[in-house]
């Protein structure tokens, strides 16, 4: 699973550049999630822009904890 970031303050914005997130992918999706966000940013935006299916495995890792 291959994330970009950019950052335009104070928003940290995390592009998924893969066209699935399904449940093959869903755990290393969500660890790069958290690679992604550990910092104190507390506005992310995530661009799914480029991802034309999502599995429902691949929400886990967005919804709050």
């Amino acid at each position: 699973m291959e994330l970009s970031t950019k950052t335009e303050n104070p928003i940290l914005i995390v592009s998924a550049n893969d066209d699935r997130i399904d449940a093959a992918v869903a755990i290393e999706f969500k660890d790069a999630m958290r690679t992604e966000t550990l910092d104190e940013t507390k506005i992310v935006v995530l661009d799914l822009s480029a991802v034309n299916f999502i599995d429902q495995a691949a929400w886990v890792p967005l919804s709050p904890q």
